[in-house]
């Protein structure tokens, strides 16, 4: 039995439980669990499906909760042993009622599938505020834009304007300038006006973090730039004996 998780016959509402994990501790598999055990149990009251809401911050996790849930309804449809056996420990149900039970609750997911409320927090909120939209003084009908391509650019201009030569400013875009051009090739063609290939750059950058789990690796740059210039130092070392006999080889 999952040891967060206690029997449905014991729980007493309001009921709060705190998950403090670690990254694959199993929080989504106890979420999920408990989501299954208020649609199963007849010990709790009031579980409509349209009355039980789990929120998560990704779409990814969202997709993922909802999948285990339905898993473990089809598990207990079926009287899977292992499956099933892991619900059984926090319903009070016969394995026989269990899986009438879950044939009921996959037949309502599947014919309210609009009321299985697994959702992102921004997917919540902009279902509140389009229900308040009058109350709040905004028309009916409007548009929530996640693209934030825009939002970037305006921002970047807005930066662009304190570049200037000898300010801290511009020191930090020309580093950028100089990382972006050494990541491009020896055989990249020179950009006169980077700030172009920049603003694609930092698009992209915010498009990889915002689908990344978990903090990004701090990198630090100059380190970086150092160690790229002694690569080049030394390289220039290595093949400097040898530059006459690749100008004197004939062929």
């Amino acid at each position: 039995m999952d040891s967060t998780l206690v029997k449905d016959i014991a729980l007493r509402f309001p009921n709060a439980v705190l998950l403090k994990a670690s990254a694959g501790s199993g929080k989504t598999h106890a979420l999920s669990l408990r989501f299954v055990q208020f649609l199963l149990s007849a010990a709790v009251g009031k579980n409509d499906l349209a009355n039980i809401l789990a929120i998560t911050f990704t779409k990814n996790a969202a997709r993922e909760m909802k999948t285990r849930i339905l898993k473990w309804l089809k598990d207990c449809y079926f009287e899977d042993k292992k499956e099933a056996g892991q619900v059984l420990d926090v319903v009070s149900l016969s394995p026989r009622a269990l899986a009438g039970r879950a044939e009921e609750v996959l037949d309502n997911i599947l014919t309210r599938y609009t009321d299985f409320q697994v959702e992102t927090i921004d997917s919540f909120m902009s279902c509140i505020f389009k229900a308040s939209t009058l109350d709040l003084g905004f028309p009916p009908y409007f548009e929530i834009v996640l693209d934030n391509s825009d939002l970037i650019e305006y921002a970047f201009n807005r930066y662009l304007r304190k570049v200037r030569p000898g300010s801290k400013d511009g020191e930090t875009f020309r580093q950028i300038a100089d990382l972006i051009l050494a990541s491009q090739g020896a055989n990249a063609y020179y950009p006169w006006d980077p700030t172009s290939l920049i603003l694609d750059k930092l698009k992209s950058l915010y498009a990889k973090l915002a689908a990344q789990k978990g903090e990004p690796a701090r990198e630090n740059l100059e380190k970086r730039r150092v160690l790229q210039s002694r690569a080049r130092g030394r390289e220039q070392e290595i093949f400097r004996p040898h530059r006459s006999e690749f100008q004197d080889d004939p062929g």
